[in-house]
């Protein structure tokens, strides 16, 4: 394998520099997820989040080397959004601990962090805005949104099955009202 380790590895990808490896590691013995950086030789450089989570199921860069994550603190948890520092090793969760937050996407200049929530009608994507630190549910018909991602800073595309049961793309302008009616 590509890592020396006893442990199992998940969820390979490139630092922001484009220097290192960045890969999930599974400790055997607690099941706990860490976000380590390796070498291209496979050598461990060091730990970035210190086995602070049950789960990592994903991990973005965001600009200005932070890392957004998707992620669980302990396993009863909810899942939720957190920053993390890969200098300092800091993790900083998005407010509202209480909301499921679920597949976060960041907009091209990281003022905005858009993932998806269950609600009452299905699964919504609400948008935090890291400025204000204000949250904003921007779906409001009734289905399940899914896979969002940012096409520009005001533009997501994501899909969803909330018209007629089969799954679309539909696109939210964040600078119009009403904006996830296309």
């Amino acid at each position: 394998g590509f890592t020396e380790d006893d442990c199992s590895s998940i969820h390979p990808g490139l630092s922001s520099d484009g220097k290192s490896v960045l890969l999930v590691k599974v400790d055997e013995r607690t099941g706990r997820h860490s976000l380590f950086q390796y070498g291209f030789d496979g050598k461990e450089q060091r730990s970035l989040s210190e086995r602070k989570f049950a789960r990592i199921h994903r991990y973005t860069h965001a600009p200005g080397g932070s890392l957004v994550l998707w992620a669980q603190e302990e396993a009863e948890q909810q899942d939720g959004v957190f920053y993390l520092d890969p200098r300092s090793g800091e993790v900083r969760a998005l407010p509202d601990p209480d909301l499921p937050k679920r597949n976060p996407t960041v907009s091209p200049d990281g003022k905005l962090i858009a993932f998806l929530s269950p609600t009452d009608l299905g699964t919504q994507l609400v948008l935090f805005d890291s400025i204000s630190g204000m949250m904003k549910q921007i779906t409001t018909k009734p289905g399940n949104a899914h896979s969002p991602v940012f096409i520009s800073n005001d533009q997501i595309l994501f899909g969803s099955n909330r018209e007629k049961g089969d799954n679309e793309i539909f696109l939210v302008d964040l600078n119009q009202p009403g904006g996830d009616d296309k």
